[in-house]
Formats: structure tokens, sequence, C-alpha cells
């Protein structure tokens, strides 16, 4: 089948869903990571600080409370990923960009963080330096597989796939954007497995309409998981690779937020379940290591009482499908990862 990029190295869930997102407990089962045993760490950008910026926030616990503020400049940053260990937080910045008429670059840097009580621990480190943007940044467990999007300032509609290590030093392109007008990678962004083995992304194929594929690391090879007669975006993917969430909009208008819901699928492409499926936008999706809990993106929280719901952050356990708040503020906290902590003995 011809693509617009080229290769280069259901059953429905149950409806017993919270709908009013009020829920403030927090599982037992989510616990600070201590010597040798497994909790939950969330990064994400916001901002909280009120000061006009965004920038990248960390909470190892789920409670949304006093999360710890890990960057603090006057410049933009996303998409960030903490290692499992608890030792780095990566992300995109603009804060050594140069600015053109044509737009303005980005890099991707790190910055060491204390394991045991999480605040940073070092210096900002600056990875890239290139005249492209680069986003949708995803690490695996160890960092050991770095991957990312980037495209030029002069052809900003053709980003590509790229494969690094853990100091972006040996980086090579995955997938690469043909120069065509169907932009197949234009929206994508991509997710890494914590094993290293796969990457998930959504992209375009010839007939405009956008899909979930996967990318086999060691063996070089793509392939289309889920290809359904509706836009699929934003997937992610469990420690093994197993299982995979992903946002369906089921609707021609893909700004029809009441028809935006969370998925799980296999990595054969079966198994499909639908996980949310009622009046609130429900969108990018992140699956935990172990694949029993999702975190998310939605419009179900009358924060004012007014009848107006606005975006933030929820968890949902995918076996009884129970929604939990995450974030306790008004200020939008969104670009959402998570893994285990486990801090070595």
């Amino acid at each position: 089948m011809l693509i617009s990029f080229v290769l280069i190295a259901s059953c429905t869930a149950s409806e017993s869903q919270s709908t009013a997102g009020d829920d403030t407990s927090t599982p037992s089962s989510f616990t600070e990571g201590i010597a040798g045993e497994p909790g939950y760490q969330v990064v994400f950008r916001s901002d909280l600080n009120e000061q006009n910026t965004v920038d990248i926030y960390l909470s190892r616990n789920l409670d949304g409370e006093n999360p710890i503020r890990i960057t603090n400049s006057t410049a933009i940053e996303s998409f960030p990923c903490v290692t499992r260990d608890g030792g780095w937080i990566y992300f995109i910045s603009d804060q050594d960009s140069e600015q053109s008429r044509l737009g303005t670059t980005t890099d991707i840097y790190r910055i060491p963080i204390d394991r045991l009580t999480g605040e940073p621990d070092g210096d900002i480190e600056r990875l890239t330096d290139n005249d492209s943007v680069e986003f949708g940044l995803s690490i695996s467990h160890d960092a050991g597989t770095v991957v990312f999007m980037a495209t030029s300032l002069n052809t900003p509609e053709y980003p590509s796939l790229y494969i690094s290590n853990e100091n972006l030093t040996e980086t090579y392109m995955a997938v690469e954007s043909v120069e065509h007008p169907d932009t197949p990678l234009l929206n994508s962004l991509p997710k890494v497995s914590g094993n290293s083995r796969y990457i998930v992304f959504n992209a375009m194929d010839v007939d405009k309409d956008m899909d979930i594929w996967i990318y086999d690391i060691a063996g070089a090879a793509l392939s289309k998981l889920v290809d359904t007669e509706y836009p699929e975006y934003f997937p992610s993917i469990s420690h093994d690779g197993s299982l995979i969430a992903f946002e369906r909009i089921y609707s021609d208008d893909i700004n029809d937020e009441e028809k935006m819901e969370i998925l799980i699928i296999d990595r054969s492409g079966r198994n499909e379940v639908r996980l949310t499926d009622d009046e609130f936008s429900d969108s990018f999706p992140v699956i935990s290591d172990n694949g029993e809990w999702i975190l998310f993106t939605s419009k179900r929280w009358n924060f004012t009482g007014d009848g107006k719901f606005d975006e933030a952050l929820y968890y949902m356990n995918v076996n009884d499908l129970e929604i939990f708040k995450f974030t306790r503020h008004l200020n939008f906290e969104e670009q959402a990862d998570w893994s285990d902590l486990v801090i070595a003995d």
C-alpha cells in the first residue's frame, strides 16, 4: 500500500463512569516512590506560576497538590518526559531559540532531578542545537531511546520522525515525510515504549485519513495499527508495547469535542475497547507502564459552578473505568506524561 511517507533505517466498555469528574480521592495503589517500591510520577507543563510563562512541573503523587516547579524562565517549555528512576526530566524549549521571519526554533533539553526529593539538582543541559523546530518528545524508561519530530523553518509542513540516544549524539531519521500536499506527519506526536522496542504515532495516509501507526525499532518495520472511517490521534504505548491507548473523534468534524473519546487496543490491532462514552471531550491519553491506568485531558470540571466545563487532567482505571481528578487548579495543565517511579536501593 502506498503511504505518504517513506521508511528510512470493538467492543464498547461499560458506561458506568463518573461524569461529574469531581472525585477528589486517590487510589490506595498509588504511593510515593520509595526504595525498591514502584510509585507514580507525573510531569506536565502549566502556567501555575501566574507570571505569563509556561514551565515544567513534577508531581510524585496523584492528588495533584503542590507539584514541584522544575523550570523557571521566560521561555516556553513543552513535551516533558521523566526517566523511571526519577533522575532526569527531558523537555522541549525555545530558551535559546533563533528567531527569523520564518518563525522560532526549538531544542531538546534535560535537567537532573534529585531522586529522593524530586527537586531540580543541577543545571539545565541543552542537547540539540539545530536550525529546526523540534516537538513531540518521548523517551524510554532509561532515556536510552529518545524520539521526537523535527522540521525546518523553510518547510514546516514536512516534519520527520527521529530516533536518538540519551545524549542526543547519535540521531537518525526513522520516518520521513515526502514533500506531498497531504503532509502526513504534520500533526504527529510519537510515543516510545518503555522497553525501547516500539514507537506509535498518528499520521495521514494517501486518502487523508488520520490513523494510528506503529514502528518496530528493532526490525525497522512500519505498519498501520488502526484504520477506520473516523480520525484517530495521539496514541501512547505501555512499557512492553502490548497495549496502545489513543483518541478517536466519532464525527466528521475534528473539533467536535463531545465526540472525542479514548480507546485501547493491543499491538496486533485487535481487541479494541472504548473506555469513554460521554458528552465531555476526552483526549491526549497516556497509558501507564502496566497498562492498567490512563492519564488524559478532559473538559469535565465545572470549576466556577457556572456550567462552563474547564479543561483538566484526569486518570482512569481501564478495568472498572473509575475516573479520578488530578488537576486542582484552574490554571491549564497539559502535555502530561507519567511513568513508574522506582528508586534504586
